[in-house]
């Protein structure tokens, strides 16, 4: 199951992409535009599975795929109480269908 992000950045800069991966400390996704190393990023989910979060591009590297070409790792930045249970919601979540996809009964 994919999860399509906004990417906010710089003076009113916008993409699309999907979440690859993401834990409490940051996410990894995909996207059509290579986003500088140290640049501030919002995160916005498009289906609203959790709240808007703020990070820094910690690395950028071009993929294999033709439509989405860069993956990026972001840091969360200055998460306060409310985003962090979003997130371990969204985490959690996550996590169950993971599981509940390989259960066998």
């Amino acid at each position: 199951m994919k999860i399509y992000i906004a990417i906010n950045y710089g003076r009113n800069k916008k993409t699309k992409g999907y979440i690859l991966d993401i834990n409490r400390r940051g996410l990894c996704f995909v996207s059509k535009i290579r986003i500088r190393k140290g640049t501030v990023v919002d995160i916005i989910p498009e289906s609203g599975t959790f709240q808007g979060l703020k990070g820094e591009v910690a690395h950028t590297s071009s993929t294999e795929r033709q439509s989405y070409r860069y993956k990026s790792g972001v840091k969360f930045l200055h998460l306060n109480e409310e985003q962090k249970n979003s997130l371990d919601r969204f985490i959690s979540n996550i996590e169950k269908r993971r599981v509940s996809r390989f259960s066998f009964i």
